[in-house]
C-alpha cells in the first residue's frame, strides 16, 4: 500500500488516482493523524509514503519519522511546490531524500516509484 498525504484535496486525489491507475493499493489522507491511523491498521502492508512537506499540524518530515517508527524501512517521497534547493535550504529535506517538485508529471511520479521500489520496468509490479 502507498499512503498519499497532502492537505490540498485536488493534489491528493490526483496523485492517488495516478497510482491507482498503475495498479497500486492507495490510501489517501488529508493530514498526518489520518495517515498514521492507516499505517497502524496495516503496518505490514505499507510500502511507501508520498507526502507533502508543508502541511498544517504535522509536516511531512514529522509524519515520515512517525511512519518509519511504525513501519521501519518505509520508502518516502516528499512533494512541495517549492524548489528542491529552497526546501533543502530551509532544512526540510536532505540531499539524498526523494523529492518531487509540484507540478510533476505522471511519468516523473512513476519513474521515482519504480526507482524506489527497485523495479526498472513496471512500478505496479511491486504492489
Amino acid at each position: 500500500m502507498i499512503i498519499v498525504v497532502d492537505d490540498n484535496d485536488m493534489v491528493r486525489r490526483l496523485v492517488a488516482g495516478l497510482l491507482r491507475d498503475k495498479g497500486f493499493e492507495v490510501f489517501d489522507a488529508a493530514g498526518g493523524p489520518e495517515a498514521l491511523a492507516a499505517c497502524r491498521r496495516d503496518a505490514a502492508g505499507v510500502q511507501m509514503l508520498v507526502t507533502d512537506i508543508e502541511m498544517p499540524g504535522m509536516n511531512g518530515r514529522e509524519l515520515a519519522k512517525r511512519v518509519a517508527a511504525i513501519r521501519p524501512g518505509v520508502r518516502v517521497i516528499y512533494m512541495s511546490g517549492l524548489s528542491r534547493a529552497a526546501v533543502e535550504r530551509a532544512g526540510a529535506l536532505q540531499a539524498w531524500e526523494s523529492y518531487l517538485g509540484k507540478p510533476f508529471t505522471p511519468a516523473q511520479l512513476s519513474d521515482m516509484i519504480r526507482t524506489l521500489m527497485g523495479d526498472p520496468k513496471d512500478p505496479s509490479a511491486a504492489a
